[in-house]
């Protein structure tokens, strides 16, 4: 396991909280106190986790100013009262932070969400206390910002990203952490190319405290030799580094003829489970660098 200082960062809509039920009927509630038509449910939802404003003007592009923002206060105000009795956590989510939190990692909630409104659903669910950090739109930050100022003031040495949508795991990248995807939740057509998939909010914990995941972490570092040690942890694994495929596999285009050989023998070492990258292995026979070949 990895040492040191830990921080899981979670997105909250989609990731925790399953919040389309509450925001769908709150929205067309609102729309027809503006006397606009109701939207369906399943476009609503593929909107959640927009900023708030940015969330209004796409459904009522007819309104603007001081009338986009009532409409926004209008959809808060029913969202907010109806939490408790359409709004739920995700089944495993409150397993998964309860794993995490016992093995010694600092838990924070990155959303494009407003401070009261996060403040709200976290305590009306009883897990305001769990996380240590709570970053939200209000403080003009982006998402990458707030992940990078995260991990700066905790001096995590193991970091990693969970949500379900592209801009957090743009936020991963960008920080040069692994991300998990919550596809479970909203994003489901906008992520194409997750390496960790979460199908269930309780698989969270299981796969951030897998060994191999923690050892890949490494190859995200934009310093080669992290990568290079990341190669090797993931070697004495053997097997049980398959849970690293795709990180491992991206990494046999790595610019670094070390982290490249790092990347063959741990695909090596995984065996028959990584028989996929076979035809990329072969390609490498010709590869620029002796070792590689």
């Amino acid at each position: 396991m990895t040492s040191g200082k830990k921080l899981a960062v979670f997105d909250m809509d989609g990731t925790l909280y399953r919040s389309h039920e509450s925001v769908v009927a709150s929205t067309n509630r609102a729309l027809k106190d503006f006397g606009l038509p109701e939207k369906p449910p399943e476009f609503l939802s593929s909107l959640i986790g927009e900023k708030m404003l940015d969330y209004c003007r796409i459904v009522a592009p007819e309104l603007e100013g001081g009338k986009l923002n009532e409409f926004a206060a209008l959809i808060n105000k029913y969202d907010t009262g109806w939490l408790h009795e359409k709004g739920s956590l995700y089944p495993g989510a409150l397993e998964s932070l309860a794993a995490l939190e016992s093995d010694g990692f600092k838990l924070a909630i990155c959303t494009h969400a407003g401070m009261d409104y996060a403040g709200i659903v976290l305590k009306s669910f009883g897990i305001i206390e769990k996380f240590d950090f709570i970053k939200t739109r209000d403080d003009g930050s982006s998402k990458t910002e707030q992940v990078a100022g995260l991990i700066g003031e905790t001096g995590a040495e193991f970091a990693a990203m969970i949500g379900d949508r592209e801009y957090d795991r743009q936020a991963a990248a960008e920080n040069f952490i692994p991300f998990i995807w919550a596809k479970y939740g909203y994003g489901e057509f906008e992520v194409k190319d997750a390496h960790f998939i979460a199908v269930s909010a309780g698989e969270i914990a299981e796969i951030m405290l897998n060994p191999a995941f923690q050892a890949a972490a490494g190859l995200y570092s934009p310093v080669n030799l992290e990568r290079v040690k990341a190669g090797k942890k993931l070697k004495r694994l053997g097997t049980r580094a398959s849970v690293a495929f795709k990180p491992v596999y991206a990494a046999l285009w790595d610019e670094s003829d070390d982290t490249r050989l790092e990347a063959a023998d741990v695909l090596g070492c995984i065996g028959k489970p990584a028989a996929e990258a076979v035809p990329k292995l072969a390609e490498m026979t010709r590869d620029p660098a002796m070792m590689v070949r």
